[in-house]
């Protein structure tokens, strides 16, 4: 209880303080002894003759069993990190793979680690209803394609728990062959939100004894595999989810959009058909970089173009009320960002902006190196819209989230609103290797 108060609870398991404390506590037996006994001449007898033997047989008896303590200890930590290290580099030598999906491939690339770093007759990976992979004895007939029916397997997938039937308490026979040298199995499952999605399965054949060390690096390493896959899962959520909410600003878009351009061109057809055709192929451009786009990431320069066929347009709608002006640093148009990232952002310049205004409206896009990073500003002259700037239709929120989730959260976007003067919105952007110096 001191060793542990004054934070040395390793020092219990020492033989020397093992030592120490019997031959102390031997010692204080004896002067018990001789002040409680009586008569004290017989006490004191007694005393002479067992007081030196019992105190060094009992403390160095005592300093013995501490050291067996200690090595046992000691062989189980060793055990214990080795298991640890085992399972980690298992899960780091197949966190490239789970990344590529769970099915066959992945599978039969994930039994083959397993079975290096554990040593175990055979491995097998399975989803709910069928074998994706196997590898050791047995695979003239664990094949991979083949549905479920071992028991074990069963009960682990419906019970989300861990079966080992070690061969001797928990009979072992496999399913599909009379023949099979397989003798004892730990079928460990995966599971996902709770949900088991498939298992890890480790064999040994009848002539081998289960390890427990394997035992629990089967187990480690399905928890670990289970993680992987949930991360792999919520990846892949996050990505359609993106995905969904930008084809639904597109939806939102292109209607509204289509319907002002045709109305355009068409009061243009009447009196100019060289600009008429001239609007025509901008609003093919703009449409076709819509259905076309569907990477994650885009160029400035292909930003920019897609805005300018948009701005051409509009510029057509409103005449002389619209003036665009560009001021591109040289050097940035190889900058990556999020695909659609300025168009919505030129389009509520326009949209809540400078329509609002009867005199002539400024929209000015410029970029800029700035140390490390690249500022990319969409301005207006307007400054109608201050209070709409925070809120999640004008689809600025979405373009911030993505460009978080893909550099990080010192990246995105900042605005600023003067009322009834000009509207800024800066696009923080890593400078990367597209850059000149």
């Amino acid at each position: 209880l001191y060793l542990t108060r004054r934070d040395q609870p390793e020092s219990c398991f020492s033989p020397k303080v093992a030592f120490g404390t019997t031959f102390y506590a031997e010692m204080l037996q004896m002067l018990i002894i001789l002040a409680l006994a009586r008569p004290f001449d017989d006490a004191w007898g007694l005393v002479k003759t067992i007081a030196l033997p019992m105190m060094l047989a009992n403390s160095t008896g005592a300093a013995l069993f501490m050291s067996m303590m200690r090595d046992q200890k000691n062989m189980f930590d060793r055990v214990g990190a080795r298991i640890s290290a085992k399972a980690l580099k298992v899960a780091d030598s197949t966190l490239d793979i789970l990344t590529k999906g769970f099915n066959e491939k992945t599978a039969a690339e994930m039994v083959e680690i397993i079975r290096r770093e554990t040593g175990v007759g055979a491995v097998a990976i399975t989803d709910r209803t069928r074998i994706l992979a196997f590898s050791g004895m047995g695979d003239d007939h664990h094949r991979p394609g083949l549905e479920i029916v071992s028991p074990h397997t069963l009960r682990a997938l419906e019970e989300k728990q861990v079966v080992y039937a070690d061969g001797v308490k928990e009979p072992f026979n496999c399913a599909r062959s009379a023949t099979c040298p397989l003798g004892s199995a730990l079928v460990a499952p995966l599971v996902v939100d709770q949900e088991a999605v498939g298992t890890i399965i480790l064999f040994e054949p009848q002539n081998r004894l289960f390890l427990n060390l394997n035992r629990s690096l089967g187990e480690g390493i399905a928890s670990l595999l289970s993680q992987h896959l949930l991360r792999a899962r919520y990846e892949e959520q996050k990505s359609l989810l993106t995905q969904s909410e930008l084809k639904l600003v597109q939806a939102q878009v292109n209607p509204h959009f289509l319907f002002n351009a045709l109305n355009t061109i068409i009061a243009v057809v009447r009196s100019d058909a060289d600009t008429a055709r001239e609007l025509l192929r901008h609003l093919s451009n703009f449409f076709r970089k819509n259905l076309k786009r569907s990477g994650d990431l885009a160029t400035l320069e292909e930003e920019l173009d897609h805005v300018r066929s948009y701005l051409t347009i509009e510029k057509a709608r409103f005449t002389d009320r619209l003036r665009i002006e560009e001021e591109i640093e040289p050097g940035l148009g190889e900058v990556k960002m999020p695909t659609f990232t300025l168009q919505p952002i030129v389009e509520n310049a326009i949209k809540h902006g400078i329509s609002a205004l009867i005199d002539q409206g400024v929209v000015k896009i410029s970029a800029r190196r700035e140390n490390d990073d690249v500022i990319i500003q969409v301005e207006d002259n307007a400054g109608t819209y201050c209070d709409k700037l925070n809120s999640d239709g004008l689809g600025m929120n979405l373009v911030d989230q993505r460009i978080r989730s893909l550099f990080g959260s010192r990246y995105g976007l900042e605005t600023r609103c003067e009322p009834d003067r000009l509207t800024c919105v800066s696009i923080r952007l890593p400078a990367g290797k597209g850059t000149a110096p």
